[in-house]
C-alpha cells in the first residue's frame, strides 16, 4: 500500500532511501526504505517483497497535534496488518471508519484505486502489513474454510471491503512477527522462512475468529476500545495509567471510558488497576528477591508509604510482612 504526503507550501520534507540511526532497531535486511521528515514528525516505510507476499513495516513520529495521510493501493489488497504501537483513526472508503486499535491484527480485502485517509494525533505509531498474493489465499482457504468468503471477494473483483475480527497480538503472535522482522536469512531461505511464519499467523488468527460466537463480529467500537484499554493495563502495570492519558491513547472520552468499562466488566476502572497492581506486587513479593521499593515501582506505585497503604487494604499486612509469611489471607 502506498503512502501518499500533503502536499503545500506549509510542507517542505527531506527525502531519503536510508534507514536513520533512531530506526535501526526497526530496520530489515533486504527491504527497500523510504524516509521523510519534516514540521509534523517523520515517518519511514521499509518494504520488502516476495513471490506469494510481501511486508511492509510503517514507523511513524507525529510531534504535532494532528497529521493526516493518504493511503492508496493500485491492486486489489489482501492484507494481515497488525497495529504494534498506537491507535490511528482512518476511513477506508469501501468500509467506512475503521478502528486500528494498538495490540491487535485485522485480516482485511481492500479493493483497487481508492485513496483512504488516516489520521494520526501526537505520538508514535508502528504497523505491519503483511499482504498475500490470490494464490496463496488459495491455498490458505483450502486448509481454513473460514478464508473462503475472501476468497470468493478476490475472485469477484468486489469493490466492497472485508474486514474480519480484529483478533488481540496474544504472545505467541507477537513472537511470530519479531521473528519475521529480525530474520537475517537471504534468498529461497529466507522465502521459506517468512511463508512458515505467515501460515501460523493465519493459524492463528483463524483459530481466534472462530472460537467466537456467532455475534462477536458485531462487537461495538466502545466494546473493542474497552477491550484492548484493559489489555494494556494488564501489560503496562509499571507505567503511568492515569484516566486522562487512557483517554488520549484510545481516543475515547474520559466519561466514557469510565462508564464502559464498568459496565462491560462489572468493576471500576480505578478499582481494576489497583487489583491489577495488588497482584502483581504480591507476586514479585512471593516469587522474587526484588526490594521493597522495586517492587512498588515495578507494580506501578511511585511512593512506597501509598504503596504501603494500598497493599494493607488488599492483604491487612504490610508489603515487608507479607514477605516473611505469604501466607497472609486477601481481604
Amino acid at each position: 500500500m502506498e503512502i501518499l504526503f500533503p502536499r503545500g507550501p506549509r510542507y517542505n520534507p527531506s527525502v531519503s532511501d536510508k534507514v536513520p540511526p533512531h530506526y535501526h532497531q526497526y530496520a530489515i535486511p533486504g527491504a527497500t526504505a523510504r524516509y521523510v521528515s519534516d514540521s509534523f514528525g517523520d515517518f519511514l516505510c521499509q518494504r520488502l517483497a516476495e513471490k506469494d507476499f510481501s511486508l511492509q513495516l510503517n514507523n511513524l513520529s507525529v510531534t504535532t497535534k494532528q497529521f493526516g495521510l493518504l493511503a492508496r493501493n493500485e491492486k486489489p489488497l489482501i492484507s494481515l496488518h497488525f497495529m504494534l504501537i498506537g491507535s490511528p483513526r482512518c476511513r477506508l472508503e469501501c468500509f467506512g471508519k475503521v478502528f486500528l486499535l494498538e495490540n491487535r491484527y485485522h485480516l482485511f480485502y481492500i479493493p483497487p484505486g481508492v485513496a483512504h485517509p488516516l489520521s494520526f494525533g501526537k505520538g508514535k505509531y508502528l504497523s505491519l502489513h503483511i499482504d498475500l498474493s490470490p494464490a496463496f489465499l488459495r491455498r490458505s482457504a483450502s486448509i481454513y474454510p473460514s478464508l473462503q468468503g475472501l476468497l470468493q471477494s478476490v475472485r469477484q473483483g468486489s469493490q466492497i471491503g472485508v474486514q474480519h475480527y480484529a483478533a488481540p497480538i496474544r504472545r505467541r503472535v507477537r513472537t511470530l512477527v519479531e521473528e519475521i522482522l529480525s530474520c537475517r536469512k537471504q534468498g529461497p531461505e529466507r522465502s521459506l522462512y517468512f511463508e512458515s511464519r505467515i501460515i501460523e499467523l493465519l493459524r492463528l488468527y483463524v483459530k481466534d475468529m472462530d472460537a467466537l460466537p456467532e455475534d462477536a463480529h458485531q462487537f461495538s467500537r466502545q466494546e473493542q476500545i474497552l477491550q484492548a484499554v484493559r489489555e494494556y493495563i494488564q501489560n503496562n502495570l509499571e507505567k503511568d495509567l492515569a484516566i486522562p492519558l487512557l483517554s488520549k491513547r484510545f481516543l475515547i472520552s474520559e466519561r466514557s471510558l469510565r462508564r464502559g468499562f464498568k459496565k462491560l466488566f462489572g468493576i471500576t476502572i480505578h478499582r481494576y488497576i489497583q487489583a491489577e497492581r495488588m497482584a502483581k506486587a504480591r507476586q514479585l513479593l512471593s516469587e522474587t528477591e526484588m526490594s521493597i521499593g522495586e517492587v512498588a515501582e515495578r507494580s506501578g506505585f511511585p511512593g512506597l508509604s501509598y504503596f504501603d497503604k494500598v497493599f494493607k487494604q488488599f492483604y491487612g499486612r504490610s508489603p515487608l510482612a507479607f514477605r516473611e509469611d505469604p501466607r497472609t489471607p486477601q481481604k
